[in-house]
């Protein structure tokens, strides 16, 4: 995620990475898609990250 870049726009530009890889054959599960996410936001979100990892199991989170 770039620094300046929105949740919105970053979210929009995983989601037509996972579509690319759906669309070769490649199913990219939901947690996968999750855990993607949250290790590639930038450090601003370093405490909702580490927060959202204890607090759930990330295979519920959609």
């Amino acid at each position: 995620m770039d620094e300046y870049e929105s949740i919105s726009n970053f979210n929009i530009r995983l989601r037509d990475i996972a579509n690319t890889f759906f669309a070769l054959g490649e199913k990219m599960s939901e947690e996968k898609l999750v855990r993607k996410i949250l290790i590639s936001l930038s450090k601003k979100f370093d405490m909702k990250v580490t927060a959202i990892e204890e607090a759930q199991d990330l295979s519920s989170i959609k």
